[in-house]
């Protein structure tokens, strides 16, 4: 892909400078930062409890590591924002969403970025600190731009693609060239505003597998970014 096709393609996105955080142990939460581990509060089915404000509930402890209780024997529980995602049994979490990863993809050191290293595919969720008509203008720009190029073989934009009922205006921008295909959704889901860049070196089932990896995303009520009171 050249890299005038890059440049034209590439739109302005947040950078989360997270470090990609994950459970040591099952039960447990390592913060990344500072190496201490945090005993989570599960169900009855041994997933994670959050706060309403999606953060992790997690049980106060001693030096020793005992769980602290109060007056009346009951466990003592804190509010922990986890920091970057946490990987639990091929479930990826995050403020505001769990990743499912399909057959084949892993995470990687780099926040948001997943990899299919036999197929040679990429993907990365971004939610973005701009509104969705702001992104939308700017993408259609773009592919505008592109859908006269040369050293495009082919450029596509769809409209109300249907990936989940929590995902609304769901758009699908796709480019295909002689070294490979790129699939982009944006949409909307809890005033996020969602990228999911998916990068092929074969454009051979790289549509699938991109419709495949978005699918597998399933979104919590969180905000990354409220809109500011007038």
């Amino acid at each position: 892909m050249s890299k005038k096709i890059i440049a034209i393609f590439v739109v302005a996105t947040v950078v989360f400078m997270c470090i990609f955080a994950g459970c040591s142990k099952k039960g447990v939460y390592t913060d990344p930062k500072t190496g201490k581990e945090y005993i989570l509060v599960t169900d009855e089915n041994g997933q994670k409890i959050l706060s309403d404000d999606g953060e992790l509930l997690v049980y106060a402890t001693e030096d020793n590591g005992k769980i602290v209780t109060d007056a009346d024997g009951s466990q003592v529980t804190d509010i922990y924002g986890f920091i970057g995602q946490i990987e639990e049994d091929g479930i990826v979490e995050d403020f505001a969403y769990k990743l499912f990863l399909p057959d084949g993809w892993s995470s990687t050191d780099t926040f948001g970025t997943f990899q299919n290293k036999s197929a040679k595919q990429t993907c990365v969720i971004t939610i973005l600190d701009e509104t969705y008509d702001d992104y939308y203008k700017t993408n259609k720009d773009t592919y505008n731009q592109l859908a006269g190029m040369e050293e495009v073989d082919e450029v596509t934009w769809e409209e109300d693609v249907k990936i989940s009922d929590d995902a609304e205006k769901v758009v699908r921008f796709t480019m295909k060239s002689k070294d490979g295909m790129r699939v982009m959704y944006f949409f909307e889901n809890s005033d996020n505003t969602y990228k999911v860049l998916f990068d092929a070196e074969s454009p051979d089932g790289a549509l699938e597998a991109a419709e495949e990896f978005v699918k597998s995303i399933k979104y919590k009520p969180y905000t990354y970014f409220p809109a500011e009171e007038a």
